[in-house]
């Protein structure tokens, strides 16, 4: 027969296994938790910044299309004496570099983006100020959305694996 005091220590034994365990268990369930909520709402936040500052880069592209020829000259981009026309080009430089820091040079997908937007705006530098540039430019504008949407989709896969 099974002795009473083996019994009891057993007893005791495993209501301070159990009383020692479950706030440990609790606690690292609860840090688990935040920290992958405050990971989540941190991406999240990068995918809005992001996604504003592509938007951005494109408007601000389209608008310097159809002024570039203020801004163009022989190649080169010509500081003009118009305030609103170094307001943009800032805006524009300002945007890019934003995007570039948002981006990972590392990742392929990122590097894709960052390579399409320097062609485009190499395009915009080379081709004459004169020339009709608008069809080239929606491509390119539209392979810049198409790359970008692959990044936000992985970003917003990530953002769900973790809610």
């Amino acid at each position: 027969m099974i002795d009473p005091v083996v019994v009891g220590l057993v007893s005791a034994v495993t209501a301070l296994v159990a009383s020692v365990t479950g706030p440990l268990v609790t606690l690292y369930i609860g840090r688990s938790q935040i920290r992958a909520s405050v990971l989540a709402a941190n991406r999240q936040k990068w995918i809005e910044s992001f996604r504003e500052a592509i938007a951005t880069f494109c408007a601000q592209i389209a608008a310097i299309v159809h002024t570039r020829e203020k801004i163009l000259a022989d190649g080169r981009i010509r500081i003009s004496s118009d305030p609103e026309m170094l307001h943009r080009l800032e805006n524009l430089i300002l945007t890019f570099t934003r995007i570039r820091l948002l981006t990972d040079p590392l990742d392929e997908d990122h590097h894709r983006l960052l390579g399409d937007m320097q062609e485009l705006l190499r395009f915009l530098q080379a081709a004459s100020p004169t020339a009709d540039i608008q069809s080239e430019v929606e491509a390119a504008v539209g392979k810049i959305v198409e790359a970008s949407l692959r990044v936000l989709r992985r970003e917003w896969a990530r953002v769900k694996r973790l809610d």
